[in-house]
């Protein structure tokens, strides 16, 4: 509910103007969303044994972790609106480096608190990338379209990542021989630095053009 009450000010749908096909570059944001999904879904699925298994704590102690990072989102979704107006195109890079940053914490933490330091980047993160697809996929869908775009294409591409995220990750762990969380969230910093780098070059020339 906050990614549309803070989300910046777009246009209305106006019925005349609605398209029986979308842009290509709506489709984009939707895989974006979903690789996103596939990446960051392997934290709550597997925080827990994780935490047990190393001795940081008990089940009450991944839930404050989750917790953590709902009200890190939470917090950051607030002031969304602001953040994006500053950040401007550089904005996914950063935030998506805020996300993978967490994720390394999480991947070399030696004690609970750092765990909790990297879910809280985690979520933060997350709370900032989320609308600003939502946001990139309305305005890319034009008028006319911005419900179908953010309902039916993005949306379903959000939680159709987090279903296929264990499969996902699992058969690449799989291919590398270790399906542990230590090796998967491995996978899952470098993939999002390498994506944070990408999108951050692409902002950088974009810039560079204007």
């Amino acid at each position: 509910m906050l990614i549309f009450i803070y989300m910046p000010n777009i246009d209305k749908d106006d019925t005349k103007d609605i398209k029986s096909k979308l842009p290509i570059s709506v489709y984009k944001y939707a895989v974006g969303a979903f690789g996103l999904m596939v990446v960051f879904f392997i934290i709550p699925t597997n925080i827990a044994v994780y935490i047990q298994s190393n001795g940081f704590g008990d089940a009450s102690a991944a839930g404050f972790a989750i917790a953590i990072a709902t009200a890190a989102g939470f917090f950051s979704g607030l002031f969304f609106k602001q953040i994006y107006k500053i950040t401007d195109k550089f904005h996914v890079p950063l935030v998506i480096l805020s996300s993978g940053t967490g994720i390394l914490l999480m991947n070399k933490a030696a004690s609970l608190s750092v765990i909790m330091l990297g879910t809280g980047f985690i979520g933060a993160g997350n709370g900032l990338i989320l609308p600003a697809i939502y946001v990139g996929a309305t305005k890319a869908a034009g008028a006319g379209n911005n419900i179908r775009a953010m309902g039916g294409i993005v949306t379903a591409m959000m939680f159709f990542g987090q279903f296929m995220s264990p499969i996902i990750m699992d058969g690449i762990g799989a291919v590398f021989g270790d399906t542990s969380f230590t090796n998967l969230s491995r996978i899952a910093y470098i993939l999002i630095y390498a994506f944070a780098a990408f999108t951050g070059i692409k902002a950088l020339l974009t810039k560079s053009n204007n």
